[in-house]
């Protein structure tokens, strides 16, 4: 709910604090709270304002205390997010859905100087994305958050795809063409997507091709939720 609210942290299995923290919530406000060292949370606030189709969100959060800022970026070096700084917010990036291959390198510093490697991250629509890195600088991990962005239209409902169909590693999701869903593993399930109200033609494709593997029509209504299983 709205107003002041104080967390209490304890190790697993204990009931003495570790620490307590205060803080202000308003309405329709996203909050990610990390702790990235013994003693208090950072805040930050998840954008979920609507994005068009075919477009998702992307930031990410630094909390390696041991490390200098770093930059995120492509597997071929170009920079998506430069010179992130220590529990510092950074603002976000509307990017075309896709997958992309990014990495986490010291600021300025060589591909082979990476703190975490090239790694995929298939990013759908209307889906904010906060990739995290954590962890120390010799040992550093990373975690992606995601949630997904309010809808555009006010008649809209949502959908998502579950991948079941056996022998296929990975497909694309469209709908009427417009790429929803890139890269769904086999056996995993996309998260909600909202759309206008109306009828789709959700049609399942080989990453990044346009051959056809199964296509169904499907009808979203207002305010309802759907799941199409392949």
């Amino acid at each position: 709910g709205t107003g002041s609210h104080e967390v209490s942290v304890t190790a697993a299995g204990s009931t003495a604090p570790l620490w307590a923290q205060s803080f202000d919530a308003t309405a329709n406000q996203a909050i990610v709270a990390v702790a990235s060292s013994a003693g208090s949370f950072t805040l930050y606030n998840d954008d979920l304002n609507p994005l068009p189709v075919g477009r998702a969100r992307l930031t990410a959060i630094h909390a390696i205390p041991d490390a200098a800022p770093v930059d995120i970026v492509l597997a071929d070096g170009r920079p998506v997010i430069p010179s992130l700084t220590y529990n510092q917010p950074y603002g976000t990036l509307d990017v075309p859905v896709n997958t992309y291959e990014l990495m986490v390198l010291p600021a300025g510093g060589a591909l082979d100087q990476a703190l975490l490697p090239a790694a995929s991250y298939g990013l759908a629509t209307g889906t904010s994305y906060i990739v995290l890195a954590y962890g120390s600088s010799s040992n550093a991990e990373s975690l992606v958050l995601t949630a997904p962005t309010l809808p555009n239209e006010a008649n809209a409902g949502y959908i998502r795809v579950v991948h079941a169909a056996d022998g296929i590693d990975a497909v694309d999701v469209s709908a009427n063409g417009s790429l929803l869903v890139p890269s769904l593993a086999y056996d995993t399930a996309s998260d909600y997507v909202a759309l206008a109200a109306g009828d789709y033609t959700v049609t399942l494709t080989p990453p990044g091709t346009s051959d056809e593997l199964v296509s169904a029509t499907v009808t979203v209504e207002a305010g309802q939720r759907y799941s199409v299983v392949a």
